[in-house]
């Protein structure tokens, strides 16, 4: 059985469209990935989630981190990523 772990602020989950979102302070970890965001978006059914760095009272935005199975840190403004095939954009 894969286990998700996922944190934030601030949790919902939409029964409807199967997407959990989590909002300030998100993390995600999946198998060897690790994901650390302002936001994270995720479809259960898809397994495609969205993330993105937010924007904080200073004016500038929080970046996110990825690490992926080969152990390499991504940092970005804003991604998808499909779990299923392991692709980025």
């Amino acid at each position: 059985m894969i286990q998700h772990f996922y944190s934030g602020d601030e949790i919902n989950f939409s029964v409807d469209e199967s997407v959990i979102k989590l909002n300030r302070n998100s993390s995600l970890n999946y198998q060897n990935m690790a994901l650390t965001a302002g936001e994270i978006d995720y479809n259960i059914k898809t397994k495609i989630l969205s993330a993105q760095g937010i924007a904080v009272d200073s004016g500038k935005s929080i970046q996110m981190r990825y690490c992926g199975k080969a152990m390499k840190y991504l940092m970005a403004k804003k991604m998808t990523y499909n779990l299923n095939t392991t692709k980025a954009r």
